[in-house]
C-alpha cells in the first residue's frame, strides 16, 4: 500500500498522457477519447490552472484530477471530470485525496460546490461532502 504521506501533490499544467490512456483502457463506461479530453478543457474558457492537479510518487505522476467551470442557474460552480488514478495505485486514497485537495483550493477561490460527471459506480457522497 502507497504511504499517502509520501504522496507528492501539486498544481500541474497536465497535458495528453499515457495515464489517461492506461486507465480509461479497461473502463466499463468509455467512449475511448478520454486521453484528449483534458486537452480540449485545457485550451476552453472552463480551464482554471489552479484546480489541475496531479499525485506523484517516485517522480512518476499516478493520479490526476481537473476541476472546470459550469454554469448553474446563474452562478459558476465547478465540474470535476476527469479524476484517474493509475490502476496500480487505485484503492489506496489517492482519487479521495485529489478531491479534497481540489474542494480546498475550490474554497479558497470563493466555489460553493462541484459536480461530479463520469463513471456511475463512483459514490460521490462516499469521497467528500457535496458542499465545501
Amino acid at each position: 500500500m502507497l504511504d499517502l504521506a509520501s504522496l507528492a501533490l501539486r498544481i500541474h499544467f497536465y497535458k495528453r498522457s499515457r495515464l489517461k490512456q492506461d486507465t480509461f483502457k479497461h473502463a466499463e463506461h468509455t467512449d475511448g477519447d478520454e486521453h484528449n479530453l483534458v486537452e480540449r478543457l485545457r485550451k476552453s474558457d472552463a480551464f482554471i490552472p489552479e484546480l489541475s492537479l496531479v499525485a506523484s510518487a517516485d517522480n512518476k505522476i499516478v493520479g490526476h484530477i481537473l476541476f472546470t467551470k459550469i454554469k448553474v442557474g446563474k452562478t459558476t460552480q465547478l465540474a470535476l471530470a476527469p479524476l484517474t488514478v493509475s490502476q496500480q495505485f487505485q484503492k489506496q486514497g489517492i482519487g479521495s485525496l485529489l478531491v479534497k485537495t481540489g474542494h480546498n483550493i475550490a474554497k479558497t477561490m470563493e466555489f460553493e460546490y462541484s459536480i461530479l460527471l463520469g463513471n456511475p459506480k463512483i459514490s460521490y457522497s462516499q469521497l467528500t461532502p457535496t458542499t465545501f
